[in-house]
């Protein structure tokens, strides 16, 4: 596998949209909520695809250096987002939402946002980092398993059958909450029921590096009906609110699947149409930002809202311009500078090869 997929950075650029106008509230956008699943599917393939290697080159994952290439992506961007809301909460609000503000920045910071939201917690200038903290919470354990997984499962193929059998407990389980009256808010929000979006972007990787696939021509034909059909539910889903009884039954579980059969198409056949779509210029550029403007865009709307009492088409281009000036000055002066510093926490020249390529090309761990 090659270290950098142009189009990945595109597929990135197309899930940040979707969130930013659905939470805009543009009309016939309600599902920005796929745009997060397949950050999950994103997230969960391309850190496995980095542990992987670290593995085959060593024989062992470092979970010290893996930890402190997490912070140094993920902490420097959020911190400064934090101070610009205590400073503005500080100027231009009340003595109370100063306080919400810092209790909220001290959830975000121990990535328990999901949590507390999911046990009934006001929508904050924060709440969009729920999906933060399933993300970390995975990662948390996610190493560690990985390591005793390979230990354990000596052959990919038993490797990739556990991972299903995960898959589909996670899918199970969710299930089960569901036709027992679970609230949209514990299926949505919680990892125990989102885990198999980053599984399943785990068990890609998991094939791709073992090149468990057929060979690239043969998968060009076989590729192209489950393709279209992702293409044509993942606009579908754009209709439905994340409550929707549907999306909670099978939206999130088939949109991750749409996701991984994306992101194969990208890595295996690269230069297909919808490759070379998605390596475009313009939206490779978004898909470099797109961290930054997932943070942002939520309280830069939540803002004009208050302060202007903003429509939809307000938040769509005044709301949606603001928050690519914040998150560009937040990747060049901050992010860019930190992930020069993850070359430190590669564990050999080899792994560092595969690996650091990182702040010139793409955020590989997002």
């Amino acid at each position: 596998m090659k270290d950098y997929y142009k189009g990945i950075d595109g597929l990135r650029a197309f899930a940040v949209l979707a969130v930013m106008f659905s939470h805009a509230q543009v009309p016939g956008i309600k599902g920005g909520w796929i745009g997060v699943d397949i950050f999950f599917v994103i997230s969960g393939f391309l850190i496995t695809t980095i542990l992987l290697k670290e593995y085959d080159v060593r024989g062992a994952i470092s979970i010290k250096n893996f930890y402190m290439r997490r912070i140094l992506r993920l902490i420097p961007a959020l911190v400064l987002l934090i101070l610009f809301l205590i400073v503005y909460a500080w100027l231009f609000t009340n003595k109370k939402i100063l306080l919400s503000v810092l209790y909220e920045s001290f959830i975000t910071m121990v990535y328990a946002t999901n949590w507390i939201l999911a046990h009934g917690a006001p929508r904050g200038y924060l709440a969009h980092t729920w999906s933060l903290s399933v993300e970390e919470q995975f990662y948390i354990i996610w190493p560690l398993l990985l390591s005793l997984f390979l230990r354990i499962f000596k052959k990919p193929q038993r490797l990739m059958l556990f991972l299903l059998f995960l898959i589909g407990l996670v899918v199970w389980h969710r299930v089960s909450l569901f036709e027992h009256g679970a609230s949209y808010r514990r299926l949505y929000l919680m990892l125990d029921t989102r885990a198999d979006c980053l599984l399943i972007g785990c068990l890609l990787a998991v094939a791709l590096f073992h090149e468990m696939i057929p060979p690239v021509e043969k998968l060009r034909n076989w590729m192209k009906i489950p393709l279209g059909l992702s293409v044509l539910f993942c606009v579908y889903m754009l209709h439905f609110d994340h409550r929707s009884q549907s999306v909670q039954f099978y939206g999130y579980f088939f949109i991750a699947i749409a996701s991984a059969i994306f992101l194969l198409h990208l890595v295996a056949i690269p230069n297909s149409l919808i490759g070379k779509i998605l390596s475009d210029a313009r939206l490779r550029w978004i898909g470099k930002i797109s961290y930054g403007l997932y943070l942002w865009h939520w309280p830069v709307y939540k803002i004009l809202q208050q302060k202007f009492h903003s429509e939809w088409y307000i938040l769509a281009s005044v709301g949606v311009a603001l928050t690519f000036a914040c998150a560009s000055i937040s990747y060049y002066f901050v992010e860019v500078q930190f992930l020069k510093k993850k070359r430190r926490f590669s564990t050999t020249a080899k792994t560092e090869q595969h690996i650091e390529m990182i702040p010139q090309k793409v955020v590989l761990e997002s």
